[in-house]
């Protein structure tokens, strides 16, 4: 956990400021600490009443900013929906609030907001990350998260999903270290079924990948209603059943 200024509101219930920055998360959550930040927002340690566990509460502030970022955060979002895998970051649940930093309409008599704010709320990495791990790994641990990261996108590829950011920082850890965990979907992409046998480029698969991922989902200003978005659709997890098929049964064996 990192250092940042966490402070409840001590008249409405569900309001924080973390790091001068207005959370509105409701009753369900109790923010307990600050975990870090990036380009597109904060991660705060919270515990869910509702199910009495700890989770990683990510705010996204103002969603319908721009275009494009009404598209990342969607993309992300459905993609999450549909994954159940054990080397996958678990989502927990996801909401809209009105944005407490977004423009705003003098609408009879108040000021409303026009824009939204993403609360995404997925199981804690207690271990961190792996560009955050210290320490000198052995030839076990080396081949041990090599099979479960290659397993993860093997999990993801059957889903027709690339994740395109592979790296230390967006691959995390368990408790003790030794689960992998694959976050930050941000740049992933769906891939429809006639393009996976095709060499494409970046465009296309921007292009072909949001239109696989708007029909399933509504359009950014279609789901930020200000309701909670249902964690609806089948996610598939035979994949994580089958063994892993050489190279990397190879790799992970020698």
């Amino acid at each position: 956990m990192v250092a940042g200024s966490i402070k409840a509101d001590p008249v409405k219930v569900g309001f924080y400021y973390v790091n001068g920055a207005t959370w509105d998360v409701g009753s369900r959550y109790v923010l307990k600490g600050f975990l870090g930040s990036g380009s597109f927002g904060q991660v705060c340690l919270a515990t869910d009443n509702e199910t009495d566990e700890e989770v990683a509460l990510k705010k996204i502030p103002n969603v319908l900013h721009t275009h494009e970022e009404a598209k990342r955060v969607l993309r992300e979002m459905c993609i999450l929906r549909r994954c159940s895998h054990k080397n996958i970051i678990a989502l927990r649940d996801l909401f809209t609030k009105k944005s407490t930093a977004g423009p705003f309409k003098f609408i009879g008599g108040e000021l409303v907001s026009q824009s939204y704010d993403v609360y995404i709320s997925t199981e804690v990495a207690q271990g961190g990350d792996l560009f955050s791990l210290r320490g000198q790994l052995s030839e076990n641990d080396v081949k041990n998260f090599m099979w479960q990261l290659l397993d993860g996108v093997r999990y993801l590829h059957s889903l027709n999903l690339i994740h395109r950011d592979l790296k230390s920082a967006n691959t995390l850890l368990g408790k003790h270290c030794n689960v992998i965990k694959l976050g930050d979907f941000g740049s992933a992409r769906i891939i429809p079924d006639e393009m996976v046998q095709t060499q494409e480029t970046d465009d296309d698969l921007d292009e072909q990948g949001d239109f696989a991922m708007e029909s399933h989902v509504p359009h950014p200003a279609k789901l930020c209603t200000g309701v909670e978005v249902p964690l609806t659709g089948k996610a598939r997890t035979q994949a994580s059943s089958q063994p892993v098929q050489a190279p990397v049964n190879k790799l992970c064996t020698e």
